[in-house]
């Protein structure tokens, strides 16, 4: 055998240690965390701040270092003496000399920086290091480095580590002065259950019970424990029962024994009374009360059971059902007597029955619950005196029905009011005078503390008096009431409850008590409530989403048409919101947002609607300004002020301060004439009115607004059937030299339309552009143009001819610009001399590199470049002089006074002279009068275009004009 040595830890040290392993456990985890947390954020937001400074940096030293200002470049490395982490930072140019450099004081002696070979940023465990090209005007001009230290983090992990190390240590102070009550209860009801089952086993006594009541384990143990003493109590009970019934019949035989037979072999299944020549059965009835089920009987054979179902009297009920339907006992004290059938008879015969007692089993109500029945052989012989034992034995029975039945009722009852739902019964006056555990669960009462008070002292004082009033009235008239009801707990908490009250009366029909039944339905509002929120309110700002929105401007407009008060919507947008999502993140443009949504809810009405519809678009809706519109615009106009200073302010967003201002567009209602996404749109139209007029603006919206906008939609449908139905035609503006004889023509677009007639550029060309049809269009007049080219040359009057195209910005800029012209000459086998493209000012400005890289591509292979409308723009003599240019075009505006005004003749002479001086051409586009013409051949201008020649005309008139010219 083997010896085990057994060690017992008390339940006390076993609940502490795990206390304290797990409050350790537990700081340990979070120190771990927290350190790890600090660790990678710091040189995430340390990252996001060296690059922050090395952009501020590099923009700022780019024009120094281009001018190689050492002086301005030290000077902005100084300032870098403000960031604590910034240990060290150089320039150097571009072939690897320092330029400048910055270092902290106590870090002077360490040497320069190396240039390191890389672009971006490096960490070690004590630095990081960032490099940066500095470009000047997209050249890069030198390359900046940055060396932060890590000092700042290792200082907060260990002040984390320390104050991770207090609360450790603060928390196991806390635990011992807090686990010692807490243990108390859970090992001293253990204790009291030892000592309880200690006094049972010693005095054999069931009576006793555990008064320990609370809804833990322990609470379930000790109810458990309760019921298996109230199940050895009843057994008890039953035993003694049954012995005071055998103490009963042990002195009336032979009936006695078979009696003792009966009970012996009905209870506990002893078959040693089965040949004793006696058969006794105990039926019950079943739930339709027209059929018998056997319940208590012998250890018989089947052809027993079958006879003694098939027995049948005269009137062709069996004795069972006999004495069931008259509630009087059947005695046959000769079965072959009696006037059965042969068969039956000689069944009798064969089990040898003779006999046949039958008593219904009768409960005190007057109730037929079952019969006992007696058949006898020829061996006993039933005396009279036996016939009270067998009524004695039915009552007997009789009771023990009516305690089981009574026993069952009982238990289900009992098993009911321990259900999950808060039960409380009252009397007649609404005294308590019990509740169930879930009850206390619910309401932190226990029993003691409202048995016999006032089912009142719940009210909540939340419903009026009409509440309860219409209450008790469906109580009185219809003895229930069921509901949603405001409720209070002990600690004053008012909670959502679902109540059932029944009102129970006694046989007189008066009422004798109340049963109430509630359910906390707190996580089933606060389900409800959140689904409510998700399916009408913003889930990032808590404001009102368009669905809401919807449903309150519905409202809005049915009380404006009843008050005949006007309303408004507002429609707010964010400036520049993408870019700061752009360059700042995400996360910080959601801070962004509910910022503004606070603002906007501190600065409005109680009556107003603010709501976010998505991205940075806000929509407010302001009702009851006034019954006259310009009095309700001047108070819309109030509020949008209030609007636009409050948004105007400083934000704070995570460790960033920006600014960012709202473009609000406005319209007015006071009726249903305006259906509500008409208003929307009318405000959205508005707003993008603000946008246009230079964004933080407010802007009304106009009946001629949604006019533009409807012109709009219907001529981008209309160009788009144009350019698919081939509805534009080239016209040709003639250019002529000082002596009038053509050099080319300007080529210029019309679109005929089969209704509006012709139509010119500037109608249709901006939303070409805006929609993107523009690369259709201008791809299409390059080829024609081409082909035009190819025919002239057919021609000797036209082969000499250059023609000119104007190229818009989009177009120009397109990645296979090139090839498209390429592939156009190629095609029509023209010389590329002859074909001249005019570009505009503003145009070129647009990313300079790729615009000179183009221009000189295709200056190559001979294209010619116009520079139209000189002198409108913003052109810089720096630039131009790198363009590769063949003419310059003198805008019309200057030529349009310049016979009477000196300022213009000014500017066209200095045009033409700057013009010479890079030998370009020039020509003078918009003359026509030969007053015009005259001062600038004085000035010094060679080639001419306008009216004054010739109007734009079609192909056949132009080469009518061309041959007479």
């Amino acid at each position: 055998m083997i010896n085990r040595q057994k060690h017992f830890l008390s339940i006390k040290t076993k609940l502490t240690t795990i206390s304290v392993v797990s409050i350790v456990s537990a700081m340990l985890v979070m120190l771990i965390v927290m350190m790890s947390y600090e660790f990678y954020f710091f040189r995430k937001n340390q990252s996001v701040d060296l690059s922050v400074q090395s952009n501020i940096i590099a923009d700022n030293s780019a024009a120094a270092l281009a001018f190689s200002d050492p002086v301005a470049t030290n000077e902005v490395l100084s300032a870098l003496h403000t960031s604590p982490s910034l240990d060290r930072a150089q320039i150097f140019l571009r072939d690897g000399t320092p330029f400048a450099e910055y270092s902290k004081q106590n870090l002077q002696q360490s040497g320069a920086l190396e240039r390191p070979t890389w672009y971006g940023t490096k960490y070690t465990w004590t630095k990081m290091t960032l490099s940066e090209d500095i470009k000047f005007k997209g050249s890069s001009v030198g390359q900046l480095v940055l060396e932060a230290n890590f000092n700042l983090l290792y200082q907060h992990i260990f002040l984390y580590g320390g104050i991770a190390l207090l609360a450790v240590v603060v928390a196991l102070i806390f635990a011992t002065l807090m686990l010692r009550p807490l243990i108390r209860s859970i090992t001293q009801p253990i204790l009291n259950m030892n000592y309880m089952m200690r006094h049972i086993s010693n005095n054999i006594d069931y009576s006793g019970r555990m008064d320990h009541i609370s809804s833990d384990e322990v609470g379930e143990l000790a109810t458990g424990f309760n019921e298996m003493l109230q199940q050895m109590q009843l057994a008890e009970m039953r035993e003694e029962s049954q012995s005071n019934i055998m103490r009963m019949l042990a002195n009336h035989k032979p009936l006695g024994e078979v009696l003792e037979a009966i009970v012996t072999s009905g209870f506990s299944e002893n078959t040693e009374y089965s040949n004793k020549g006696a058969i006794c059965c105990f039926w019950l009835l079943n739930n339709d009360s027209t059929q018998f089920c056997r319940s208590i009987s012998l250890d018989l054979p089947d052809f027993y059971i079958d006879y003694i179902k098939e027995l049948k009297l005269s009137n062709g009920l069996t004795p069972c059902a006999t004495a069931v339907a008259t509630g009087k006992p059947v005695i046959i004290e000769n079965i072959q007597a009696h006037p059965y059938d042969a068969s039956y008879k000689a069944l009798a015969s064969k089990v040898g029955v003779t006999a046949c007692w039958t008593y219904p089993v009768i409960t005190s109500t007057g109730k037929v619950q079952g019969v006992f029945s007696v058949y006898f052989n020829e061996s006993l012989s039933p005396k009279d005196s036996d016939i009270a034992i067998i009524e004695q034995y039915a009552d007997l029975a009789s009771i023990a029905i009516e305690r089981d039945r009574a026993e069952s009722e009982l238990t289900i009852a009992a098993t009911a009011f321990q259900s999950q739902e808060s039960l409380l019964i009252t009397d007649a006056n609404c005294i308590i005078l019990r509740v169930n555990p879930a009850f206390t669960q619910s309401t932190g009462y226990p029993a003691d503390e409202v048995i016999g008070k006032n089912a009142y002292m719940f009210k909540s004082n939340l419903h009026p008096a009409d509440f309860y009033l219409e209450m008790w009235d469906s109580i009185h008239k219809t003895g229930a009431w069921q509901g949603e009801i405001w409720a209070r707990r002990k600690n004053g908490e008012v909670y959502p409850k679902w109540l059932t009250i029944s009102a129970v009366s006694g046989k007189d029909g008066v009422v004798s008590h109340y049963v109430g039944s509630g359910i906390d339905i707190t996580q089933r509002k606060a389900a409800e409530e959140e689904i409510r929120n998700l399916a009408f309110y913003d889930s990032l700002t808590g404001l009102p989403n368009r669905r809401l929105l919807i449903d309150r401007l519905k409202h809005a407009l049915a009380a404006s048409a009843r008050s005949k008060m006007y309303g408004a919507v507002l429609f707010l947008d964010l400036d520049n919101f993408k870019t700061l999502n752009d360059t700042l993140g995400h996360d910080v443009g959601d801070l962004l947002l509910q910022q503004v949504a606070k603002r906007l809810s501190a600065t409005s009405r109680e009556d107003d609607t603010i709501a976010r519809i998505g991205g940075d678009e806000f929509v407010v809706i302001l009702e009851n300004l006034s019954d006259k519109p310009m009095e309700a615009a001047e108070h819309a106009k109030v509020i949008c002020d209030k609007y636009l200073s409050i948004l105007n302010e400083s934000y704070t967003l995570s460790k960033y301060e920006c600014l960012s201002s709202p473009s609000i567009g406005v319209t007015l209602f006071n009726d249903h004439q305006s259906g509500i996404e008409e208003l929307l749109k009318q405000a959205d139209i508005a707003m993008y009115q603000a946008k246009k007029a230079g964004r933080n603006a407010i802007r009304f919206f106009d009946p001629k607004m949604q006019d533009a906008i409807n012109h709009l939609v219907n001529l981008d449908r209309e160009l788009r059937v144009a350019i698919e139905r081939q509805q534009f035609q080239l016209y040709f503006q003639v250019q002529v030299d000082i002596a009038g004889r053509p050099l080319g023509a300007e080529v210029l677009i019309r679109w005929i339309h089969p209704e509006h007639g012709t139509i010119f550029p500037p109608t249709f060309i901006p939303l070409a552009e805006d929609n993107g049809l523009i690369f259709t269009i201008g791809k299409w007049v390059l080829d024609m143009a081409c082909a035009q080219l190819k025919a002239w040359e057919l021609e000797a009057s036209t082969r000499n001819l250059k023609l000119s195209i104007n190229v818009s910005a989009k177009q120009f800029h397109q990645a296979d610009f090139i090839k498209q012209v390429k592939t156009a000459i190629k095609n029509h086998a023209i010389n590329p001399a002859m074909l001249k493209l005019e570009l505009t000012e503003s145009m070129l400005l647009d990313n300079i590199e790729d615009t000179i890289r183009t221009m000189n591509i295709l200056k190559e292979i001979g294209i010619q470049f116009s520079l139209d409308d000189f002198g409108t723009g913003y052109s810089s003599l720096q630039y131009l002089k790198q363009l590769p240019l063949t003419q310059l075009k003198i805008d019309k505006s200057f030529v349009h006074d310049i016979a009477v005004d000196n300022s213009d003749q000014a500017i066209v002479r200095t045009t033409i002279v700057m013009a010479q001086t890079l030998n370009l051409e020039v020509i003078a586009e918009g003359v026509e009068t030969i007053e015009q013409r005259n001062v600038l051949i004085n000035s010094g201008c060679t080639c001419f275009q306008g009216f004054l020649f010739g109007q734009p005309m079609p192909i056949e008139q132009f080469v009518d004009q061309v041959k007479l010219m």
